[in-house]
């Protein structure tokens, strides 16, 4: 009972971002029932997201998504009509914000192509191995992916997909021993997460929305949030270094520190520490494995990398 209510406290503040605006890029197709975007909208409204179906142009330039905190590009097999469509999620992912990137059992397919060349921009251990045809199930869901915010445990639709492999990206699908899911997150903090997985059947079937909204969450998650500007108010806060080696200093402008809560990026909970009597707390952060964490102070939170 108490790991679940405090899950249900991370998602309470991680939801109360109910200024996350998710963008779109509709996925129509020559037959009208291959439609994915659809489904990621009204899982992402049931959420409490801002979500918003866009024409495909809108990648013509990333001034059209300045708005945007999370990129979905909810189709694999919908080429793009210009090259500048890739170099702006290309932007778009070195702003620090996080994509997910439809792919599909076919390499050549424009989603394979564009996750590719993210991973290659982020400098990322990953790369497409094999098609593999047919219903593969049970895909088995692995991770933090299984499980936060719900429980989910294989899918039982998966038609084709295209198995890859790398050190560089969590792996989150499984059949067979391969892999057709995979998640990238900058352990630096300074480039945005990408996800994929590689069939886009599976979404339009309405096969598991738990799993979407697992993915959404993680992706939101994801988004880089910083301190307030230090103004006279009581939710000032600073929070250095960032990235941390050893220690991780929390300091309020105005008021005591506390109660201070640290999640994986994931959403389980590592420690928690009362609030302080002085304006200042520091965490030892020596045992933590590198990569992306969340802080939870005075009821906001922020992400810190640990090197």
């Amino acid at each position: 009972m108490k790991s679940h209510l405090l899950l249900l406290a991370f998602l309470a503040f991680s939801f109360r971002l109910s200024a996350t605006n998710i963008t779109i890029i509709e996925s129509s197709q020559s037959s009208s029932w291959s439609v994915q975007d659809t489904v990621w909208k009204f899982i992402a409204g049931s959420m409490g997201y801002n979500a918003t179906i866009v024409p495909q142009n809108t990648l013509a330039s990333i001034d059209n998504l300045s708005g945007t905190d999370v990129l979905i590009v909810s189709s694999a097999t919908k080429a793009f009509s210009s090259t500048d469509y890739l170099q702006t999620i290309q932007q778009f992912i070195l702003s620090g914000r996080p994509a997910y990137i439809q792919s599909e059992w076919v390499v050549t397919a424009q989603g394979n192509v564009a996750f590719e060349s993210l991973m290659q921009l982020v400098g990322a251990d990953f790369h497409w191995v094999e098609s593999t045809s047919g219903q593969l199930t049970p895909m088995t869901v692995t991770g933090s992916m299984a499980s936060t915010p719900d429980n989910v445990n294989a899918l039982t639709y998966f038609n084709a997909g295209y198995t890859g492999t790398g050190t560089g990206v969590e792996k989150f699908l499984e059949f067979n021993s391969n892999f057709y899911g995979f998640c990238y997150t900058d352990p630096t903090g300074n480039k945005g997460s990408v996800m994929t997985t590689s069939d886009q059947d599976w979404i339009w079937h309405n096969e598991s929305p738990a799993l979407i909204k697992n993915m959404l969450f993680r992706l939101v998650s994801s988004i880089t949030t910083e301190a307030p500007t230090p103004q006279n108010t009581n939710s000032s806060f600073t929070i250095y270094p960032n990235p941390a080696r050893e220690t991780l200093t929390i300091r309020s402008f105005s008021r005591p520190t506390g109660p201070v809560s640290l999640f994986t990026i994931g959403g389980q909970l590592l420690s928690q520490k009362p609030t302080a009597t002085k304006t200042t707390q520091t965490l030892d952060v020596r045992n933590l494995s590198p990569g992306l964490y969340f802080l939870k102070v005075n009821g906001n939170s922020y992400r810190f990398s640990k090197q």
